[in-house]
């Protein structure tokens, strides 16, 4: 997980609060110390708590999504661009929170500030087979789907494609 050389700000959209995650944030959570939904932390996000926790400082280009002063999710960047300059991208939010437009605006949110960053040239995202939600959710954002993905997974991308790798004499 990379370290950010500067302190980033919590993005804030129309309704929710993108709160850098830190390992002071992280620990926190994991302890029950600050508000959040039911159902928080999932799965995915027990894990990357306990990493993003076991690790000082800031988790790079990850957020906390709070909805009404709870937490709710996560986003953010998945380790560094590629040499291509893609930036892959991950999220969830916890059930309570999803069918009400907050993925799109949380996720909205995150992209536009790493489309930003040095290094990126396009976005990816990796969907779970049968995760229509987030199929739906990405292309709202102006993901189309691209081929390469493993394991039944469907790669969405956004943003300038990467120039065609060139293998032998022809490019197929």
């Amino acid at each position: 997980m990379t370290r950010s050389a500067t302190r980033r700000l919590a993005l804030h959209t129309e309704r929710l609060v993108l709160r850098p995650l830190t390992s002071e944030l992280a620990g926190a959570l994991l302890q029950a110390g600050l508000p959040r939904a039911p159902d928080f932390p999932g799965a995915d996000d027990q894990g990357l708590l306990e990493q993003v926790a076991a690790v000082a400082g800031d988790a790079g280009p990850v957020y906390l999504v709070e909805h009404d002063g709870l937490a709710i999710g996560t986003c953010g960047a998945v380790g560094p661009p590629d040499d291509s300059g893609g930036q892959e991208i991950a999220y969830t939010l916890v059930p309570s929170a999803r069918g009400g437009g907050l993925g799109t605006e949380a996720v909205g949110a995150m992209c536009a500030v790493l489309e930003r960053r040095r290094g990126t040239g396009h976005l990816l995202a990796q969907v779970r087979p049968g995760n229509t939600g987030s199929l739906r959710l990405l292309q709202r954002l102006g993901f189309v789907p691209a081929a390469g993905a493993a394991d039944g997974y469907q790669l969405l991308v956004r943003g300038p494609e990467p120039a065609p790798r060139i293998r032998g004499r022809h490019v197929c």
